[in-house]
């Protein structure tokens, strides 16, 4: 066999198994592409589901194009989407209430520190113990999404236990119509590395957040088998 002939032949069959490979991929979940209609290009899978965590850490120079929401910084990719949010739930006659966003490495670092040190001094914790279940609540600088701005948490003007508050319900209902998903939820610390948590919620857009509701997945699964496969 002549060896161009050889070269084109190999080259078909290694791209015939890319293309099997791809359409696999994509039926055992469809990913979708997401396009702003307001004038942003459309945004990689990696930004939306950007996993942030001591594996996954970002540099104290990380910062993400933010707009201001109800006094308080968010990612610019999930501004839009958040407001639509509070609205509705504005509009439903509920007392849902923004309380913190992006949050600077520096800050990050304050509170990570703040809360090791009272786990040391209120709960008389060892410091390795102290750092360990520190890092479950808070985590370091650099290894928080709150970095990315796409981290979000609400509480109800009413106050009380926030997991029993109608402003709870109507997000668990609701939060993925906004693009929204609960980025602690029970049953998956182990996936999570973090506590439940019902305030914190996460911005990956509607369709990923229509997809994890249906499969069950929280975000770290979700984006492992978006990703890699998995």
């Amino acid at each position: 066999m002549p060896i161009v002939a050889f070269v084109v032949l190999v080259a078909g069959v290694y791209f015939a198994y890319l293309i099997f490979s791809q359409d696999y991929n994509s039926r055992s979940l469809q990913v979708p592409s997401v396009t702003y209609a307001d004038g942003y290009d459309t945004v990689p899978q990696e930004e939306l589901l950007k996993i942030i965590n001591a594996k996954n850490m970002v540099e104290a120079s990380y910062k993400p194009q933010l707009t201001e929401v109800e006094c308080v910084e968010i990612n610019t990719l999930a501004a839009e989407k958040l407001t639509e949010l509070l609205e509705a739930a504005k509009a439903e006659g509920l007392q849902l209430e923004l309380i913190t966003g992006y949050v600077t490495y520096e800050k990050q670092t304050e509170l990570y520190e703040a809360e090791k040190n009272r786990l040391i001094t209120k709960n008389g914790l060892s410091v390795i113990r102290a750092e360990a279940d520190a890092k479950k609540t808070v985590p370091q600088g650099g290894a928080s999404e709150a970095q990315s701005g796409m981290l979000v948490t609400f509480a109800s003007k009413n106050g009380g236990v926030f997991s029993k508050t109608p402003e709870s319900n109507w997000l668990e209902n609701h939060c993925t119509d906004y693009g929204f998903v609960l980025r602690y939820p029970q049953n998956h610390e182990n996936d999570t590395q973090m506590n439940y948590n019902s305030q914190v919620y996460r911005y990956v857009g509607t369709k990923n957040a229509a997809n994890m509701r249906s499969y069950g997945m929280c975000l770290n699964e979700y984006h492992n088998h978006v990703i890699y496969g998995e």
